[in-house]
This record gives structure tokens, C-alpha cells and sequence, in this order.
């Protein structure tokens, strides 16, 4: 248990994940209809249906985003979105797929709604989602061959938000941190979930990065001021240690890359001039 004590920091981020609430809840504001748009509406994050044909640019609207074929003759999709009550059409997007090929296959509806989550690439080719704002004790799967979401049935060990998510060598994901003073791993072959060794801090909004040796490097994170500390997890003993020694300044909202060299660039971040 660190010494910083957890008590008066788990306050602290009691506080930021209840402002990160507030402003999810500020950027749905006259939405608190959004998830009731049918599900073959086409229309995954409005507040109704959206248009047979594709709206007049300007005109007034009630729903989020929709898409339809390009006016082009393209056989890629053409974005329209309800910007403060009105609408406007992306055609320079959609003269851009045509040419260069994107792929604009239409909007795939999330199994749960959530933000500041984590997306992580599995060796199958899927995509797990974990945590985040309304959803933060839940996990799904994206599949690229069908387009779709599918909620995973096992719920995350603890809930998290501002967390870290790293692909081990083994396959499975390791969730670090995000108001809890624990970790996790998710297995993509069970579905399930399972708690691991506990971090030497409470971190959020920190950064992870899996390391050459297969360890994952843990880096700073919100307190007051930002945590400039460092630990190391071992996947093969399951637990954290406290790093050789310890960033040059305290950093939140940071990166954290692996380079060639086997070094781990960290860059940028709160709290940092």
C-alpha cells in the first residue's frame, strides 16, 4: 500500500470521475431520449429516425447522425449530422471515399453506451471495449466481419474509468487502475474477467506500455499534484513493483510508446510545463 494513502486520493477521483460524469451528462443535454431510437432506424445515437432521403443542408432536425448513399452514384455512405438543431451533409467526405477507396460501411450501434473507455485489438482481429463513463463496470465485443457489437456476459472485476488497457504477450488484456486501486485481466477466449496483483498507486488517467521483456511499464496519473511515479507488472507472477526510479515531473493524460531502442517515450500530459 503506498504511503500516499488512499483514502484522501480516492476522494479526489470521486471528484474527477463525478466532473467527467457532469460533462458527459452537459454533452448529451436534451438528449435523454437518445437510446430510444429503434433499432432499424439506421439512426444509432439520435433522437429519432432519421430521413428516407437525405435532408436539405440547414434545415431543422431532432436527431444525431445518419447516413445514406452518395449522391455520386458512389457506393460508399454519405454522413449527415444535427448540429445545433440543423443539418449538415459531409459531401467532401464522400467524395473522398469514392476516390481513395475508404471503406464506409454504415454506423455499427454499441452493445452499451459509454466514453473514456478503453479499445483494445485482440489477435483474432476483434476489438474489446471496456469500461468508461455509463458503462464502467461492463465490457463488449467489436466484429470486423460482421459489423457488429456484442456485450460481453461476465462483468468487469471492479468499475473503471480513465484506465489503461495493454494486450499481453499471452493474449489476454490487462486493465490497470481508473479510480480503483486494482487490476485485471480479460480473457478473450472465456469471456471472463479476473482480478491480478493490485498496483503500488491508485491511478487514473495515467499510461501503460508493454515492454520488450513482456512486463507492462505503469506511468503517473491524476492526484495533486500528478504522480510522477513508475511500476512495473509481471504478467508471469502477477503482480507490480515500484520502477528503479521515477519520472522527471508528475504527469496525467500522458503517452507512453514504445520505441525500437526498447526505451518507452513519455510525452506531454498535465501537470507538466
Amino acid at each position: 500500500m503506498s504511503p500516499r494513502g488512499f483514502p484522501g486520493r480516492a476522494r479526489a477521483l470521486t471528484v474527477l470521475s463525478l466532473c467527467l460524469a457532469l460533462a458527459a451528462c452537459s454533452s448529451q443535454s436534451g438528449q435523454g431520449d437518445r437510446d430510444a431510437a429503434p433499432a432499424d432506424s439506421g439512426q444509432p445515437d439520435g433522437l429519432t429516425s432519421c430521413p428516407a432521403s437525405p435532408p436539405t443542408e440547414g434545415s431543422p432536425c431532432s436527431w444525431s447522425h445518419c447516413a445514406y448513399a452518395c449522391p455520386t452514384g458512389s457506393p460508399n455512405a454519405l454522413y449527415c449530422s444535427c448540429s445545433d438543431g440543423a443539418v449538415s451533409c459531409d459531401t467532401d467526405w464522400c467524395i473522398y471515399q469514392r476516390d481513395a477507396g475508404v471503406d464506409a460501411s454504415p454506423y455499427a450501434t454499441l452493445a452499451t453506451p459509454r466514453s473514456h473507455h478503453t479499445a483494445t485489438a485482440l489477435p483474432s482481429g476483434a476489438v474489446v471495449l471496456a469500461g468508461g463513463m455509463l458503462s464502467v463496470s461492463s465490457a463488449e465485443v467489436y466484429d470486423p466481419a460482421t459489423n457488429t457489437f456484442t456485450r460481453v456476459a461476465a462483468s468487469m472485476e471492479s468499475a473503471r474509468v480513465g484506465h489503461t488497457a495493454t494486450l499481453l504477450p499471452s493474449g489476454a488484456v490487462l486493465l490497470v487502475g481508473g479510480a480503483a486501486a486494482s487490476a485485471e485481466l480479460y480473457d478473450p477466449a472465456t469471456g471472463t474477467f479476473a482480478a491480478t496483483g493490485s498496483p503500488q498507486e491508485l491511478r487514473q488517467l495515467h499510461a501503460a506500455a508493454l515492454l520488450v521483456s513482456g512486463k507492462v511499464l505503469v506511468a503517473g496519473g491524476f492526484d495533486i499534484p500528478p504522480l510522477a511515479s513508475v511500476e512495473l507488472y509481471d504478467p508471469e507472477a502477477g503482480t507490480f513493483a515500484p520502477a528503479a526510479g521515477s519520472m522527471g515531473a508528475g504527469r496525467n493524460r500522458h503517452s507512453a510508446t514504445l520505441l525500437a531502442s526498447g526505451k518507452v517515450l513519455i510525452a506531454g500530459g498535465r501537470g507538466v510545463r
